[in-house]
């Protein structure tokens, strides 16, 4: 029953550093919003891997890198978030 718990709980607790990250992003404190999307993400949060690649996009908090954005916006899309960007040229 106990693990049938934690398995129930775990997608409440990723949601809860996804919202963290959006606060910390409208704060501005974008090192700390990447700290709290980055687990997430990894976690399998779809808008946690999206947020990752509007801030690759836009380089807020991380190194603006265009391939980074591409990742983490095909992960989201992956995990049923939004859609993933055509494929590039050549890749």
């Amino acid at each position: 029953m106990a693990g049938g718990l934690l398995v129930a709980l775990r997608p409440v607790t990723v949601h809860a550093d996804f919202q963290r990250g959006v606060e910390d992003y409208r704060r501005g404190d974008y090192s700390a919003a990447y700290q709290e999307f980055l687990p997430a993400a990894q976690e399998g949060d779809g808008a946690a891997a999206h947020a990752l690649g509007l801030m690759y996009l836009t380089g807020k908090g991380v190194t603006q890198s265009n391939e980074q954005a591409i990742e983490w916006y095909r992960k989201g899309a992956e995990l049923g978030f939004g859609e993933a960007p055509p494929p590039q040229p050549g890749k």
